[in-house]
């Protein structure tokens, strides 16, 4: 594999994030979260709402690449709403199927950790559905402890979804 290149999503990045987005939630949540949610995901109007948010939203974006193809992407912040108001937050973090297992996710989840410590965040926190193992175990590799329990809203529906914290400082 070609290495790859972390770097802040720039304006044009949305389809890229998109696809990423639809094709991992696909992979990840086939037979977590109802089928026909995620047959109706379209890469193209996920292209469109991401290119809006990366104009005007608060929380920032990081995408992984290997040559000019977008392959990873973490979306994350302060959060401004409960549960974990005002915490150092990780919203998002995907990486193509293909490209799992070499060491995006951890290089995505490194830099975000970074960007908390020098913001003055004692904590990151992020959520991961409750069903999805493969994740969790990721997270917990990285050093993270599942602190609480909270339903997700997914296509009208709740999912049952573990939160972990990992220490910044």
């Amino acid at each position: 594999m070609d290495s790859f290149v972390i770097r802040d999503a720039k304006p044009g990045d949305g389809l890229g994030i998109a696809t990423v987005q639809v094709q991992t939630w696909r992979d990840a949540y086939a037979g977590i979260v109802d089928q026909t949610v995620l047959d109706s995901l379209s890469i193209e109007e996920a292209g469109i709402r991401t290119e809006e948010r990366i104009a005007v939203s608060s929380f920032f974006r990081l995408v992984a690449t290997v040559g000019d193809t977008i392959v990873g992407f973490a979306v994350y912040g302060w959060k401004p709403e409960k549960p974990f108001e005002c915490e150092w937050f990780l919203f998002a973090l995907y990486v193509l199927p293909e490209y799992q297992g070499v060491g995006i996710g951890r290089g995505l989840l490194d830099r975000v950790k970074a960007f908390g410590r020098e913001a003055g965040a004692a904590r990151l926190v992020l959520g991961v559905l409750s069903a999805n193992e493969p994740s969790k175990e990721f997270y917990r590799r990285q050093g993270a402890v599942f602190v609480a329990n909270h339903g997700y809203p997914i296509g009208g529906m709740m999912y049952p979804t573990d939160y972990c914290e990992i220490v910044l400082r």
